[in-house]
């Protein structure tokens, strides 16, 4: 049961972050006209929120984890050393995860869809069906990462 627990709450984790305020995006694109520096990032943000869906939909621990900024996969490490008993990497937590029915709810996201998309200097959040809390994002060099912060919660 803790285990179930555990790893609903690190579907939620990804939405633990971004930040308020910026421009947002709904599916299918913004309006036309000149693009300020938010919109010209909105897509490389749902570019990397829809790649870090799809690694979690094929339960690819690997993947997933690079989809994740420094911090979070530092985090995710960690978590999954003290709560899961894993190894220490956020790659061997995410594949403790990614298993049996837990694992499932996670591979679910798979077919999640980016609603919106906001962004602000080098953070963001991405709004996603299934998930009550929105994706939160950080600007890594020329990246998008996801950030995350495994609370011990459930977010759906």
């Amino acid at each position: 049961m803790k285990f179930v627990v555990l790893c609903l709450a690190l579907v939620a984790l990804a939405g633990c972050g971004g930040s308020g305020g910026g421009s947002a995006t709904p599916a299918g694109g913004g309006t036309p006209g000149a693009a300020s520096p938010a919109d010209s990032a909105e897509p490389k943000v749902r570019a990397a929120v829809e790649g870090y869906l799809k690694a979690l939909g094929r339960g690819d621990a690997v993947a997933t984890c690079e989809a994740f900024s420094e911090r979070s996969r530092e985090d995710i490490a960690t978590f999954g050393l003290k709560k899961l008993k894993s190894r220490e990497t956020c790659a061997d937590a995410m594949r403790k995860l990614l298993v049996g029915q837990p694992g499932n709810r996670l591979k679910a996201l798979g077919s999640a869809r980016v609603l919106t998309v906001e962004v602000s200097g080098d953070s963001g959040k991405a709004k996603v069906t299934g998930l009550d809390t929105p994706i939160g994002v950080v600007r890594e060099g020329a990246a998008w990462r996801i950030l995350s912060q495994p609370t011990g919660k459930k977010d759906f």
